[in-house]
């Protein structure tokens, strides 16, 4: 993780969870994405921000909003339909 900037979107949950703002961390990880890395930044789910911090789950909606944008610009196939899972699923082959 670098100074102020997250690589993944579980970099950006950590943040949040440790009181970062919102639009500066999300903004940050938008701003810095490579489009060749987008899908190394959502492999990694975060653990669910809504009993960690205020309107976590208000933030645990809009991360999993992020990461399903993400998914269809790189062409990540997409499981948000089984169980509490919001985020993508991860390629195969």
């Amino acid at each position: 993780m670098k100074a102020g900037i997250s690589e993944t979107l579980f970099e950006v949950a950590t943040r949040l969870a440790a009181g970062e703002n919102s639009s500066v961390a999300v903004g940050n990880f938008l701003a810095f994405l490579a489009p060749d890395h987008i899908a190394e930044a959502i492999a990694q789910e975060p653990e669910f921000l809504a009993q960690s911090i205020p309107s976590g789950d208000v933030m645990d909606a809009y991360l999993g909003a992020v990461a399903e944008t993400l998914a269809q610009r790189a062409g990540t196939p997409q499981d948000v339909s089984s169980g509490d899972c919001i985020f993508p699923a991860k390629a195969v082959g």
